[in-house]
């Protein structure tokens, strides 16, 4: 109850010094595959990803309303077929996230270039007391559980462990992970983890979010007209 109390108290007061920043976040790549399979090839095929994804970041740029995250595309063109990027990029996000608090919606631009809508809705998040230092910033731990169909269609849960700072008083996150009383500097979603190591702020001059203009679906609607995955 005692550190439930303090970062609420650290969060109010960071309001009123924050409250005009924005700014962006750099999220660092940890992949936790399970490389005990008896398949040789496709431990070292996982080990190759592993060592790709060190080098690979995703961003998240935010200002007071809105949210944009993304994959860093920094290949050089000589390498712009590189798949294990392309395949790192397809499974942390598969495309780039917008979120408007204005609208409470959240627009997904995904790997096909089409853009899919989905209703906001935040995320049941306990919080706990447990807490660590991720730079210089104290952060406490959240949880949830989100509900997926698997390839056979079966429904399932996994749970999404999340660390935020209040003392960042920005309810933002990477994709659709909002609503949390301060920035998420780290978030594990099943064996993925991303890692925030930078963080810019932009004191003068907010930054701008450019929601991409088009033709926009309902992500159940695209959902519906995806073929349908053989059963094994």
């Amino acid at each position: 109850m005692k550190n439930k109390i303090q970062f609420i108290a650290i969060f109010l007061f960071s309001l009123s010094i924050f409250s005009q920043n924005s700014g962006s976040v750099s999220y660092q790549i940890n992949l936790n595959f399970n490389l005990n399979s008896k398949n040789q090839s496709n431990n070292d095929y996982l080990k190759s990803l592993v060592e790709e994804s060190k080098h690979l970041q995703f961003q998240l740029d935010f200002n007071s309303t809105q949210s944009h995250f993304y994959f860093q595309n920094n290949m050089k063109k000589e390498v712009e077929n590189n798949q294990n990027e392309k395949i790192i990029s397809i499974m942390v996000a598969n495309g780039e996230y917008y979120f408007d608090k204005a609208t409470q919606k959240v627009i997904i631009q995904n790997n096909e270039n089409i853009l899919l809508s989905r209703d906001y809705s935040p995320s049941p998040w306990l919080i706990t007391e447990e807490s660590k230092m991720i730079d210089s910033y104290i952060c406490y731990k959240a949880t949830c559980t989100e509900m997926f169909k698997n390839r056979d269609g079966i429904e399932k849960s996994r749970e999404i462990v999340a660390w935020f700072a209040p003392s960042l008083p920005y309810s933002f996150g990477p994709k659709q992970f909002n609503s949390l009383p301060g920035l998420i500097l780290e978030i594990t979603d099943n064996n993925i983890t991303l890692l925030a190591n930078k963080i810019e702020y932009k004191n003068q001059e907010e930054v701008k979010i450019k929601i991409p203009k088009g033709k926009i679906i309902s992500e159940s609607d695209y959902v519906k007209k995806l073929p349908e995955i053989p059963k094994r």
